[in-house]
């Protein structure tokens, strides 16, 4: 294995819409109607991540083996993870806390007294998020077909320095 971390290069819109999609239905769809289905897949359209990337207000971060893509963590606004995955023959080799570290920090430089980051979970990831030491903030939700349970991480200039 040869892993490796970079920024979403230039026009990887369709490879990371694709990525998405694979995990996507492999571990969240079947919780999902129609509905929640269609307005995740309008959210990762390629045009759709390209918009949202070019405004600022969203980065990715990549982690590959070799050339193979195979984690992507979003963030948006420096403080929210709008997508977090991790193909599945990559799953437990601390690909999602490598990547979530890694934006965590990026976060932390773009905005030094950041306090919070959160993340709207699927119910598949609860747990992931909890072992990296996210809380959940608010019962589950239900917005345009898709369940989600709303968590924090709570940061602190202690442990900023330290994680």
């Amino acid at each position: 294995m040869n892993l490796h971390f970079e920024d979403m290069g230039v026009d990887e819109e369709v490879k990371i819409a694709d990525f998405f999609w694979q995990v996507f239905a492999e571990f969240d769809c079947l919780g999902y109607g129609e509905v929640g289905v269609n307005e995740f897949k309008n959210f990762i359209l390629p045009e759709n991540i390209r918009g949202r990337c070019a405004t600022g207000k969203f980065s990715m971060l990549c982690c590959k083996d070799d050339a193979e893509l195979v984690g992507v963590i979003s963030m948006r606004n420096n403080q929210h993870v709008s997508l977090l995955f991790v193909k599945k023959t990559y799953h437990k080799l601390g690909i999602a806390s490598s990547l979530f570290k890694l934006a965590r920090e990026r976060c932390l430089m773009k905005i030094p007294h950041l306090r919070c980051i959160t993340v709207n979970s699927s119910p598949y990831a609860i747990g992931f998020y909890e072992k990296i030491g996210f809380t959940v903030s608010r019962p589950e939700q239900h917005l345009y077909g898709i369940s989600f349970i709303p968590m924090q991480i709570t940061l602190n200039s202690d442990l900023n320095s330290t994680k």
